[in-house]
């Protein structure tokens, strides 16, 4: 696709290809491979100054940099995504990046900063319409407050990621859910609610 577009001058949709190419290398742990073309879809985006692109390119890029323990790179990456996001007013990005600059944040023990970019990332993601990312959102705050043994407050959140998960009958991620609410029940003694 990338060749086709490309040799019809569409560098904007050639370079979308790229960024899926690059998926493709990621998903199969071959990073810098998935880099050179998520840095080749940027280079491609910023010559069409197109934001939402732009934004996309640098979030795989810091994705990249994140698996491989660059996490300094990785947070000016997402903070560049972020204010692009932020200039073309794209709800659902600015939430993807919010949610990126957390996991930095979780990588380096910052809690409260986790939670608070958590916190924007859900309220985005109302904003977006994207619920079911939203539920996701809603699961990474109960992971960090059960991992802070905040099992009230995880409890919560874990709640809420499940009434989303079950209004899309995404049996999976409901599943996950109720295995971390009954470790919760466990942990202080509920083995009632937790079985």
């Amino acid at each position: 696709a990338y060749a086709k577009f490309h040799s019809e001058g569409d560098d904007v949709r050639a370079a979308f290809a790229l960024m899926s190419v690059g998926d493709t290398y990621f998903i199969q742990n071959l990073e810098d491979v998935a880099l050179q073309n998520f840095m080749k879809a940027d280079s491609m985006f910023r010559c069409n100054n197109c934001l939402e692109g732009r934004s996309e390119a640098l979030m795989k890029i810091g994705r990249a940099q994140l698996r491989n323990y660059q996490y300094d790179k990785a947070m000016d990456l997402f903070e560049q995504s972020l204010a692009s996001a932020e200039e073309c007013q794209n709800p659902r990005l600015v939430a993807q990046a919010y949610k990126y600059i957390a996991e930095v944040y979780d990588m380096n023990d910052d809690y409260e900063q986790e939670e608070k970019y958590l916190n924007q990332s859900v309220s985005k993601y109302r904003l977006a319409g994207e619920r079911f990312e939203m539920g996701k959102a809603y699961c990474k705050l109960g992971d960090m407050h059960f991992k802070n043994e905040e099992y009230d407050l995880a409890y919560v959140n874990y709640m809420s990621a499940s009434n989303v998960f079950e209004g899309f009958g995404d049996i999976e991620n409901v599943a996950l859910v109720h295995n971390k609410l009954g470790r919760i029940n466990y942990i202080q003694g509920d083995m009632e609610s937790a079985r």
